[in-house]
């Protein structure tokens, strides 16, 4: 007898995101996203919810121990998938007060970044020692495409005889 227990995933398949509304956003990081990409085993998540209303992102990180150097800074950064952009939010670490593997934060947003996080347009970058330009990478998805926002569980097979 086989027992397969599928996960399921939820996709936002919206045409479109308005103001006014609640928006849950799940990113893997990994150094292959960097650019160029980064030889690194670690990796991580950014999950979290955007609020259009209020103009604030309330998120989370949780990044594996196997970084290639000691943390230093992470930013949002402005700029399409494949391209490098400039620091648009500075989550308040440096090389003296290292970012923990895992925390929270909240940004408050102007219009514009919430704009461009709706559009693809923003992406987190965790730094390092052993990597200044960023170690690990991810894009926030774009709300407006077929894009994973959440992960429910994950594909099992059991099998009894």
């Amino acid at each position: 007898m086989n027992n397969v227990a599928c996960g399921v995933a939820a996709v936002l398949t919206a045409a479109g995101v308005s103001r006014g509304a609640m928006i849950d956003v799940f990113v893997q990081v990994n150094g292959a996203n960097m650019v160029p990409p980064v030889a690194t085993e670690a990796t991580g998540i950014l999950s979290g919810v955007l609020d259009t209303t209020a103009l604030t992102f309330s998120f989370s990180w949780d990044i594996t121990d196997a970084l290639n150097g000691t943390p230093t800074t992470i930013h949002f950064q402005r700029a399409a998938a494949g391209q490098n952009g400039g620091a648009i939010f500075d989550f308040g670490f440096d090389e003296e007060d290292p970012w923990p593997l895992q925390g929270n934060l909240v940004w408050d947003m102007t219009s514009a970044d919430v704009d461009d996080l709706l559009a693809g347009l923003i992406y987190v970058n965790f730094r390092t020692s052993a990597h200044a330009a960023g170690e690990l990478r991810g894009q926030l998805p774009t709300p407006g495409s077929t894009a994973l926002f959440a992960l429910a569980g994950a594909l099992t097979t059991r099998r009894k005889r």
